[in-house]
């Protein structure tokens, strides 16, 4: 059964091989597949962000492949739409909050990302419901991250409210753009709805937040309206 695994960037419980695998796939994805200008180590996309120990996700299939990622820090410390990509703002203040963090390096296995844009692939769904689940979870409520304008209309798609923090700039070969989206009960009820995941897909965290449960839309919609989902569905603590 495929999971989403969610962990600290330092955390001794979690199979090297993850780390290792998710560098290489958003190599593939973001240096390979959309040419941006990121360093690269032996085919492993690894910056200085990865260096301040941050929160991560990782989708994996049931022969535990990794397919897709996400990575998240707190806006308190070194973040990239501040420190790397401040002409997204605008000339505003860059956000900053224990409560807000910063989502970066969201990446699907390269054919799965392409596919996304027409439509809303399981993966990218996948993991923008666990990384509402976390958030709630740890108490975070506002997300901020910088996009290209194709991602943006993916998450529209995908049932994300998104909101821009400033204007559309030109980076590289990419139109970009900062943006937020705030973390409620309501916005994960909208990305359940626009789900396309047809079976369930258990939620693993094992070093930081300490809980398992299941993601699956119509189980998760079930527990917004307030109705008990079935017994073999419930979350474990």
């Amino acid at each position: 059964m495929s999971k989403v695994q969610v962990f600290k960037g330092d955390s001794p419980n979690v199979a090297p091989h993850l780390l290792d695998e998710m560098y290489r796939l958003r190599y593939q994805v973001f240096r390979e597949r959309m040419k941006w200008n990121i360093p690269g180590v032996n085919g492993m996309d690894i910056d200085e962000f990865d260096e301040l120990d941050p929160l991560y996700a990782v989708y994996l299939d049931d022969t535990n492949a990794v397919l897709g990622s996400w990575r998240l820090l707190p806006t308190t410390g070194p973040y990239m739409i501040r420190d790397v990509f401040p002409q997204l703002l605008g000339g505003d203040e860059a956000p900053a909050g224990a409560q807000i963090w910063e989502i970066s390096r969201f990446s699907a296995r390269p054919s799965d990302r392409a596919e996304s844009f027409a439509a809303v692939h399981p993966i990218t769904s996948a993991l923008l419901i666990s990384l509402v689940q976390v958030c709630l979870r740890a108490g975070i409520t506002r997300v901020v991250s910088a996009s290209d304008l194709l991602f943006e209309r993916v998450l529209k798609k995908a049932g994300a409210i998104a909101h821009r923090l400033g204007p559309v700039c030109k980076i590289g070969n990419t139109r970009a753009v900062a943006g937020w989206i705030d973390i409620s009960s309501e916005h994960l009820q909208s990305l359940a709805e626009a789900s396309p995941l047809a079976s369930p897909l258990r939620v693993l965290d094992v070093a930081s937040l300490d809980y398992e449960f299941d993601v699956y839309p119509e189980l998760l919609l079930d527990a917004l309206a307030g109705r008990e989902p079935p017994e073999s569905s419930r979350a474990i603590a």
